[in-house]
């Protein structure tokens, strides 16, 4: 029988990666499931166990090796030497890659295989001076995969994420693979560069390929075809497909590969064909602890004085309870803040403070946090603070609501030291951050709308554009706004998940907004809605006006003729552009997560 190993590390992207490359074997090869071995490092999380139990795939617990990391892939052929198995090849992968035909059942050879190098690590004189310290003679010299000047390397030295071994071979290549990766481990200094002590696993299979004159050919890069890179390979049939590819971290914040870096039309198709199948993943817990492994580690980078004087500044006013409304864009935030500011007054009767003198020009929203928290001025925002404060304290108010959907929009281009200040103040007084979320594809459609109004700034290329929909979506700073998972986890993270408050938009919004700070909606008067939609029409010209820079005041003043014209235009409408299915596939994963982890406190937010 052909079996097919790989490990698992104690590690959140690696069950995700082991999770789609199970997925592409069930799906699109014979193997079957109990010719697949999941080898598992000791204290991999039993949510990983319980799902290839209830799959029905083979797994089996090993050890660290050496180095504790890529060494752990030696451990594997002990599997097939212990147990009484009837073995024909033992092919050993790793876990970041995906297949999409049955090519790799197909395999079958008295060699042992693989593919050389994409690039020559280590270097050429370095595996010199080791093979000649080893007293080795040196293999046959071959290109690397890439084409790339000084590509030379020695036959033999096979990148790691794919070996094919036959089953005569398995037993004796073992031993001289765990001789040589030991000797190797216990000789750091032979490499000279210690950036590449992370080979020994693949120069020790080298080396042991060698010393045991057992026979290897060399694989074409369609069995592992890497991602990471748009160099040309050496050993690409480009006659035939390409049955494997290695995407390494190649993943978007959507759990797909990504496919910036593919400058082959064939290659991406096959990608397009992998993300549809991702799409069809029914399990998304280990895309969405993935998701969690992401979130950088909590740390300080406030000056301890200054983070000192924050500490004072909220213990003083710790009554204080703070509500920051922050967006999304598109969900009614601008009504809201004009029924804020209308209703300033009776608020302040009922003890809640809408800081009246902090507001941007035009728009009552408290655009100064995110001008200050952009520039990283922590001096500026403790001013801020300051003088909020001392006018609830005057107002006699307990309760303070900032709002700008601003803290949403750019929370990804925000320095670290701005995001801290927080989560100090979460620490110090109760606040609660409260986020709307509308359906992606509905936010989709009005996002792109609000990034042609917008005048043109060089931290969003795509403000002011007179791009299309589908133009847009490939502007990541503008796709990263579709990643509402990815802000629930870090504001969770900085702010605590019980100051979190999620909503879902709709009709009654407003009223749900209102009902946080204990306020009837009934109470609170409400003129004509703000910042309404375009015509299919209105959005044409607003393209065509995007092709002329034109300064903010004055294209402000153009779209606002504009909105008053739309009532007219919106008789002519003429068809939307449609998303295209990729396009809606994006959603797909996330989709999931908000479905079945009831945490996230949403019910049919995606439609």
């Amino acid at each position: 029988m052909k079996f097919i190993s790989f490990v698992v590390d104690v590690n959140f992207l690696h069950y995700y990666q082991a999770q789609l490359l199970l997925h592409s074997l069930a799906l699109n090869t014979k193997f079957s499931k109990e010719n697949i071995i999941v080898q598992c490092i000791d204290g991999v999380h039993q949510e990983f166990i319980d799902y290839l139990k209830k799959e029905g795939f083979k797994y089996h617990y090993i050890s660290p090796f050496l180095d504790k990391k890529y060494c752990n892939k030696l451990q594997q052929l002990e599997y097939f030497i212990s147990n009484d198995l009837d073995v024909e090849s033992v092919i050993l992968m790793d876990a970041d890659m995906y297949v999409l035909d049955n090519a790799i059942y197909e395999l079958d050879s008295e060699y042992i295989i693989g593919k050389v190098v994409d690039a020559p690590n280590p270097p050429l004189d370095m595996i010199k001076g080791i093979f000649h310290k080893a007293s080795m003679v040196l293999p046959n010299l071959v290109d690397s995969d890439w084409q790339i000047p000084n590509n030379q390397t020695i036959k033999g030295n096979f990148n790691g994420g794919f070996y094919y071994i036959p089953a005569k071979h398995i037993k004796n290549f073992n031993s001289y693979w765990q001789k040589w990766a030991t000797w190797l481990f216990e000789r750091p200094y032979l490499f000279t560069d210690p950036k590449y002590i992370m080979h020994i696993d693949q120069l020790s299979f080298a080396m042991a390929l060698q010393d045991s004159a057992i026979p290897c050919n060399l694989l074409k890069t369609n069995y592992n075809f890497p991602l990471h890179s748009k160099h040309k390979s050496n050993y690409l049939d480009d006659k035939t497909l390409v049955h494997i590819v290695h995407y390494h971290r190649q993943l978007d914040d959507f759990g797909f590969i990504d496919t910036s870096k593919i400058s082959i039309n064939t290659v991406k198709e096959f990608i397009e064909k992998v993300n549809l199948q991702i799409s069809q993943l029914e399990e998304s817990l280990f895309y969405m602890l993935y998701k969690k492994s992401l979130l950088p580690s909590i740390q300080s980078f406030i000056i301890p004085s200054i983070k000192d004087k924050f500490i004072r500044l909220f213990n003083e006013h710790s009554s204080i309870k703070v509500y920051i409304h922050a967006g999304t864009p598109k969900t009614a935030t601008t009504t809201f803040q004009f029924a804020c500011i209308e209703n300033s007054k009776y608020l302040i009767e009922k003890n809640i403070l809408y800081p009246t003198n902090y507001t941007q020009n035009g728009v009552p929203k408290h655009q100064w946090l995110v001008q200050l928290m952009l520039n990283g001025d922590i001096e500026g925002l403790y001013q801020k603070f300051v003088d909020i404060f001392n006018e609830a304290v005057d107002s006699e108010c307990v309760n303070i609501v900032l709002s700008t959907e601003g803290i949403y929009n750019h929370w990804w281009d925000f320095p670290d030291n701005s995001k801290e200040v927080w989560s100090i103040l979460s620490r110090y007084i109760e606040t609660k951050l409260i986020i709307t979320f509308r359906d992606p594809v509905s936010f989709l459609y009005s996002f792109y709308q609000q990034n042609l109004k917008n005048p043109r700034v060089s931290i969003a290329k795509c403000y002011g554009q007179n791009w299309s929909l589908e133009e847009m979506l490939q502007d990541k700073w503008f796709v990263k706004h579709l990643d509402y998972l990815s802000f629930i986890n870090e504001v969770e993270n900085i702010f605590g998940k019980d100051a979190i408050v999620l909503l879902k938009y709709d009709k009654g919004i407003l009223k749900k907004l209102f009902n946080i700070v204990d306020i009837d909606l009934e109470n609170i008067k409400l003129k004509s809605s703000h910042n309404k939609g375009l015509s299919t029409i209105a959005i044409e010209l607003l393209k065509t006006l995007n092709r002329f820079n034109i300064k903010a005041h004055d294209k402000q003043l153009i779209i606002q003729q504009m909105m008053d014209c739309d009532e007219v235009l919106k008789q002519y409408q003429i068809p939307k552009e449609e998303l295209s299915e990729k396009i809606m596939q994006i959603f797909a994963l996330q989709k999931k997560v908000f479905d079945k982890y009831k945490d996230l406190q949403f019910d049919n937010l995606f439609i």
